[in-house]
Parts: C-alpha cells; structure tokens; sequence
C-alpha cells in the first residue's frame, strides 16, 4: 500500500502547461483500435510535440463511415499508403507535422476543459491537419517554439 503526502498539494488549473494552437512536428505515442458508436472502426491516436516533450493533442483517424475519407488522407500522409493492413503498432513513432486549434468546451456541470484538436487544414502541404516530415523547411517559420508559449 503506498503512503500518501497531501500536505504540499495545491489543485491544478485546466489550462496548467497547456499548448497553444498552432503548427507543431509530433511522434504518435499512443495508438488504439476502437468501434464508434456507430460500429466504425478508427484509431485513436497520441500525438506528442517533439519540440517540448508533451503529449499535444489526441485524434481519431477514422477508417469506415463518414469520416473515412480524411482518415485515409491522415494515413497515407504518415507514409502508410501502401498498406493494405495496419495495426496500432505501426502508428506508434510515426513523426508528422499537425496544425492544431482550441477544441475546449463546456461540460454539462459548467466546467470548462481546455484541450487543442487538429485542424482540418487541406493547405498545402497539410491533408486533414497532417503534413508530413518532408515539409518541415517549407514549415520551419511557422512552427511553434519555446518562445511562442508562455510557460
């Protein structure tokens, strides 16, 4: 059984080391097969920033229903085009460029949580908020930076 220390503990804002919107180069850390709702299969995957070492945002790159389309561009973006199976694994490490925005909202109780999204930019050189590795010079003057976050 572990012992707890409370004394020193103070209750963390939502918005503590938050991220701000903007254009970061990621690893993918996480990645899960799932079933929506609606009985499509998509993976939902951790993006974290490799220019400060946090996690920057999750996604669901969708393989079935509506969103198919843009996760398929998601996918072969990540250079995984020529694949006709993938599984979790090949998700992870995979290194790519997203735009990401403010996607926060309000839950039910009034409580506001602060959380960035990816874009769905199809600017030139982004698919659905993607870019791949190989266009980072043609992106290095907008990528966020330490000097861009406050913290």
């Amino acid at each position: 059984m572990a012992q707890v220390n409370w004394t020193d503990y103070e209750e963390p804002t939502q918005n503590a080391g938050s991220l701000e919107p903007g254009i970061y180069t990621t690893i993918i850390i996480a990645a899960e097969e799932r079933i929506s709702k609606n009985g499509d299969l998509y993976f939902n995957v951790t993006h974290e920033s490799t220019q400060f070492q946090r996690v920057l945002c999750y996604d669901n790159i969708m393989l079935e229903g509506r969103g198919k389309n843009m996760g398929l561009a998601k996918l072969k973006t990540l250079g995984l085009l020529d694949k006709s199976e993938i599984n979790d694994i090949d998700l992870v490490g995979v290194k790519c460029i997203v735009i990401v925005e403010d996607d926060s909202y309000e839950k039910a109780d009034g409580k506001v949580i602060k959380r960035l999204g990816v874009a769905l930019n199809f600017e030139d050189p982004f698919r659905a908020g993607y870019a791949p590795v190989e266009a980072y010079k043609e992106l290095e003057a907008d990528l966020v930076t330490a000097q861009d976050t406050p913290f």
